[in-house]
């Protein structure tokens, strides 16, 4: 699996699709619906209370991975019946299987492996007094927090990190495999690396590994037969000379919603003591660390830090500088020891041109550590492409994908990579640059280059190592922390200032060209006011996806810190030489001149010249204290021409704004000290309710403060702790409380859906509070409630309560009862899938089968938004793939019932692969040309000039061409019987199929060794031997038993003509109806035109067997209960009825009223 994963949306209102009640696709909440792993195991664990969980909490999730007794060993790739003993002559072995072992939160604990309980039924400790939940849409009890185990795939874990995610650590915590090391080897160092995690939405996790070698005695499996598989013992005392003993990795990773990388390197730091315990003491380590961290809150941009101590290790979590950047905890000089000034400018140009780069490092800590501090540099710009710092060795064919990327892998592979033409590939180790053939360098404008190299000369004043040549050593270590920390976020701050300063210089003069009030950007104009030589820089940067954003926040006149940085450096146009005129870009120019940009007049007299091309312009130059920025002149017939760099005093000097911020720096930050984390989970002592109530009493005891600033991050903090206790009322007191501290760091987002799914009681107090009822907060509430995507009602179902084995009727009417497929026929066959041929299906298989039901929904929930603009109204996806690699670059194939489309990562642009009927045939085949071969699928097109689509799904492959085929055959048998409802069947088929073959992933399903044939019995229309109609034979199709449990007959049939007013359509008028009595006993309208369901009228008890239209207002329906129903055509409902007869209606007949 790659670094991307599946994470769920935001939900909206319940629908239907062309009046139909259609099975429950997508999940009725944002968050992932509720997982168990095996009944049996989770029937004995106790059911605990509701944990308190803080939403701004520093770490999310603890995952273990590697191997242990549970797993045992597995070599892969080893040969089939050999008796070879690999550990006899090889000091490696392998690479071997990894798996996860554990997932951590605050609220569960996981071991997915275990042979004996699977989730912990003593963690976290239950307290006494249950805590006050909110709406259960908020907060689900975390007796349906539960997973189950996947022997391919690993765990599924709910809310806050979706499975995929955690099902891809395995490669990424191991890039280069894992091997088991010979004793004879020198003890192997622990080592860290860090990986981003990006979801298929764009939100980005931040995780930090923590690589070990653990001692083991390995003997030949007595459980397998399989060749390469061992049993393990751990070994604790290693002083021993045993032969048998081998080291085997395992890696703890910590996953935040911050990328606080050197935070979570500390805390991962504290269990050195205890890697080489017992896999229970270490268990029991990660435990009570993860419990204690994730407690520890993040606080909000602003000048207040959260201390805590972690085993006698004292650890400051900084916050962010603004509301609009991310936080930066890593060390920004790194890329300069590798690179010089020149290439580091040169790679920022190449990511603003959305140009392809690898980056190569031989060790896998520097290729994250690099990639995100040039994350920082090109900030206001955020990269929304593909982004995967480390690539792992199984993962090296999505280095040839087309389209934006920047990725990482280890140097080993760097003459494969060189040889892919169309990238830039950076190696770290070497500080080197190679530019592919056929990628144009562009030049660099010289001036913002110039003051950059200028000024940035500067920055290494500020390293710590040089500012202590000159100082005497501190006497305590707590000064000497003090002083550190102080030096090195001056040092930070430095490099963030000159980067933001380069931007500014470079793109300054783009607000010049922009019309907020028109919401219009003149891009040509601004390219020809750029000098001659800068030209082709700009155009390769400004018509780019990156830079849209960039300027749609310009034109949206949103302040944020660039914002702010470029006003306060910009020249101010009150004090202008009076012999200038002030022009404005959408006015006329004067002489065909340019909009004139004026130095402002800080210094007691400017410094300008006049200079121009054949007499034809002037420009100006100033020389001013606070003013690095280039002077804009008024040209003639050659346009606009910007001066050059400035002068050399004047390149020496800071902007203001630089100024300002660099002093920022130079205050010290308030600490906030968090009470001790006294006590431990086993005793009970230590538990999440009590921890938050001593830090609320801290908070108020401290709001007398005067600072401002330090008072709104106070009320944040516990207005959230307050929250996160179920102190709702209160809670939200404290963050509407920050309009008066800080407005820039209120989560409205976060209090509207707080809002929304409180008690009707608490709603009624908190919206006593006029902000609650403002226009902008209900606006907010109102977007979270109204996305414009489709989705269809989910019934809860009580699936704790199973009996242990279901019949048929059993699974029958819970099926329907869940709405996962309505029609008899579609269940029974489903069932036969799941049963494999036996009479009752096991209630561990029918869980399997129903959490992947609703895993698939939440990831197509999850990508609908994303999907939105590309698809018709009628059109919805059907499954979505992990991340691969394609003819249009990396990014996730989506299926709807029409089409197969292709959703980019990062961007969201998507493109259309092919049209399902116009599809020729699907071919299944390995791509070789790839730097590793995969699995791949070919779709050939009927269109004879289409190259063939490759699209390298590598495990999913089988399963997308199973799902696609019966898709696509259900599509063609659609529009040969004219008839639309077998899309809609065929579309069912696909889901149940996902759900079917994703659960048979499980090893201990019933239908795990046999996917293939329950597969083909879901497969229907792919295995239909179905005749074509004659198009002229036949107009239209349509089954009024669709959605119907059973299959009736139609009894009877009416057509009443619509009505229209003089050929023209008026409010009055009604198209035309077709009456179906049905021997269900119902009565079913469809519109005539579209041939799209409307209604249906269900009072009959018994076969409705005659229609007959009387007059324009009323239909007549007999019906076998010996009753007639006269029903109103307009309200569809039966006022009346004659029921003077003793026998049923068989037919009715109106006579012509001769009066």
């Amino acid at each position: 699996m790659s670094q991307v994963n599946s994470e769920a949306s935001a939900s909206e209102e319940t629908d239907s699709f062309s009046g139909y009640p259609l099975p429950c696709w997508f999940d009725e909440r944002s968050s992932p619906s509720p997982r168990k792993l095996k009944l049996k195991m989770a029937s004995t664990a106790a059911v605990p209370v509701v944990q308190p969980k803080l939403q701004n909490s520093l770490v999310e999730m603890c995952v273990l991975v590697g191997v242990d007794q549970d797993t045992g060993l597995k070599i892969k790739h080893f040969p089939q019946d050999s008796d070879m003993d690999p550990f006899e002559s090889m000091d490696e072995v392998g690479p071997v299987d990894t798996q996860v072992l554990a997932v951590i939160t605050g609220q569960s604990a996981y071991y997915p492996q275990s042979k004996d309980n699977q989730v912990d039924p003593n963690y976290p400790h239950i307290p006494t007094t249950p805590q006050r939940s909110p709406h259960k849409n908020l907060i689900r009890s975390s007796s349906r927090r539960l997973i189950r185990m996947m022997s391919s795939k690993g765990p599924i874990v709910p809310q806050p990190i979706n499975h995929e995610m955690v099902n891809s650590l395995p490669p990424l915590c191991f890039p280069d495999e894992a091997y088991v090391i010979s004793q004879s080897k020198h003890r192997l160092e622990e080592t860290i690396h860090t990986l981003v995690l990006t979801s298929m939405t764009g939100v980005r996790s931040y995780a930090t590994c923590l690589t070990f070698h653990v001692p083991y005695r390995i003997q030949k499996s007595k459980h397998s037969r399989e060749s390469g598989c061992y049993d393990l013992d751990q070994c604790i005392e290693t002083n021993t000379r045993e032969i048998a003993i081998r080291y085997l990795p395992k890696c703890i990773c910590l996953i935040s919603q911050a990328p606080y990388f050197g935070v979570m390197k500390k805390v991962l730091s504290s269990l050195l003591p205890d890697l080489q315990q017992p896999e229970h003491v270490l268990l029991k380590s990660l435990k009570q660390m993860l419990y204690c961290v994730a407690m520890v809150p993040i606080p909000p941009h602003g000048n207040l830090s959260v201390e805590f101590s972690l085993n006698d290790m004292s650890i400051v979590v900084a916050p962010p500088d603004d509301p609009g950047k991310p936080v930066v905890d890593i060390a920004l000089h790194i890329p300069f020891l590798s690179f010089n000034v020149k290439d580091t400018l040169q790679i920022v140009t190449f990511i603003l041109m959305q140009q392809p780069i690898v980056f190569l490092a031989s060790n896998y800590a520097l290729l994250t550590h690099v990639m995100e501090c040039f994350m920082v540099f090109i900030l206001p710009f955020k990269w929304p492409f593909t982004y995967v710092p480390i690539v792992s060795s199984m993962l090296l064919d999505l280095l040839e994908a087309p389209g934006c990327f920047l990725m990482g892998c280890h140097s080993e592979h760097s003459q494969s990579v060189k040889q892919i033409e169309g990238i830039v590939v950076a190696d770290i180790d070497r500080g080197s640059l190679h530019i592919s053939d056929t990628i144009d360098v562009p030049q660099l404008p010289e001036y913002p280059v110039s003051v950059f190299m200028e000024n940035f000369s500067s920055v290494r004043r500020y390293m710590v190592d040089l500012m202590m040549v000159g100082r005497p050593d501190p006497t305590t270590l707590e000064s000497s922390n003090s002083f550190t920390d102080k030096m090195n976020r001056k040092f930070q701050l430095e490099i963030q200032n000159h980067f933001l300063e380069f931007m500014a210089n470079l793109f300054r003069d783009v607000q010049d060209f922009i019309s907020p009030e028109l919401q219009f950007v003149k891009k040509d104009s601004f390219l020809e006011s750029r000098l001659e030589e800068e030209r082709d820089f700009y155009k390769k940067v400004i018509y780019k996806q990156l830079f849209k954003t960039f300027l749609d926040d310009r034109l949206n006149k949103k302040q944020d810190y660039y914002t702010r940085f470029e006003r306060n450096t910009r020249y101010d146009r009150k004090n202008r030489p009076p012999s200038l005129p002030n022009i404005s870009i959408f006015s006329d120019f004067p002489s065909g001149g340019r909009r004139l940009r004026v130095p402002s007049i800080n210094s007691s007299l400017p410094v300008c010249s006049i200079a121009g091309k054949d007499g034809g312009g002037r420009r100006w130059r100033a020389k001013t204290i606070n003013s690095l920025l280039p002077v804009c002149s008024i040209a003639g017939k050659d346009g606009y021409r910007p001066s050059r760099a400035l002068t050399a005093n004047a390149m020496r000097r800071k902007s203001s704004a630089t100024f300002e911020q660099v002093k920022q720096s130079h205050t010290p930050r308030t600490r906030l000290t968090l009470p001790s984390f006294e006590g431990t989970l086993d005793e009970g002592s230590l538990t999440a309710a009590n921890f938050f109530k001593t830090c609320i009493e801290e908070l108020t005891e401290k709001m007398n403060v005067q600072n401002q600033g330090i008072k709104a991050s106070y009320l944040y903090l516990r207005g959230m702790l307050r929250i996160a206790t179920s102190q709702f009322i209160t809670g939200l007191d404290d963050l509407y409380n920050l309009n008066t501290a800080d407005l820039s760091i209120m989560p409205i987002d976060f209090m509207a859906n707080i809002v929304e799914n409180l008690s009707p009681e608490d709603a009624a107090v908190v919206k006593k509070n006029p902000f609650f009822r403002s226009e902008e907060f209900l606006k907010k509430v109102e977007r979270r409630n109204s996305l414009n995507y489709k989705r269809l009602l989910f019934k809860e179902l009580d699936l704790e309560n199973l009996p242990q084995k279901l019949d048929l009727n059993e699974f029958i009417n819970r099926i329907q009862v869940m709405e996962i497929a309505i029609d008899i026929d579609v269940i029974e066959k489903l069932f036969e899938a799941l049963t494999v041929g036996t009479d009752e299906l096991l209630s561990e298989t029918f869980s399997f089968f129903v959490d992947c039901w609703k895993e698939n929904g939440n990831e197509r929930d999850s990508i609908y938004p994303y999907l939105e603009a590309f698809l018709s109204p009628e059109e919805f996806p059907l499954k979505v793939s992990g991340l691969i690699r394609s003819d249009d670059g990396s990014g996730r194939l989506v299926l709807t019932q029409k089409r197969l489309l292709f959703l980019s990562d990062g961007n969201q642009k998507c493109n259309e692969v092919i049209y399902l009927k116009k599809i020729e045939r699907l071919e299944k085949f390995d791509n070789f040309k790839s730097l590793i071969h995969v699995p791949a699928l070919r779709i050939h097109s009927k269109t004879a000039d289409k190259k063939p689509y490759t699209a390298n799904l590598k495990a999913e492959r089988n399963s997308w061409h199973t799902l696609v085929t019966e898709m696509w055959k259900g599509r063609l048998m659609s529009d040969a019987q004219k008839d639309d409802q077998v899309i809609m069947q065929a579309a069912q088929n696909v889901v149940l199929l996902d759900a079917v073959i994703r659960s048979a992933e499980i090893e201990n399903a019933m239908h795990a060794r046999h996917i293939e044939s329950a597969a083909g019995i879901l497969c229907y229309f792919t295995h239909s031997n179905w005749l074509k109609e004659s198009p002229n034979a036949l107009k239209h199709r349509i089954n009024p038993s669709f959605a119907e449990p059973k299959r009736t007959t139609v009894e009877a049939m009416i057509y009443i003509p619509g009505n229209r007013s003089g050929g023209k359509i008026s409010d009055e008028d009604s198209s035309p109806k077709l009456w179906c009595a049905m021997a269900s006993g119902k009565v079913k309208v469809f519109d005539a035109t579209t041939w799209m369901f409307e209604t249906e009228f269900c009072d009959a008890k018994d076969r409705v067997c005659c229609l007959l239209s009387v007059g324009v207002d009323s239909v007549w329906a007999g019906s076998f209960d010996t009753n007639i129903y006269i029903i109103d055509v307009d309200t569809y409902t039966a006022n009346q009825k004659l029921c003077d007869h003793s026998d049923y209606v068989s037919d009715m007949t109106v006579n012509a009223d001769e009066t």
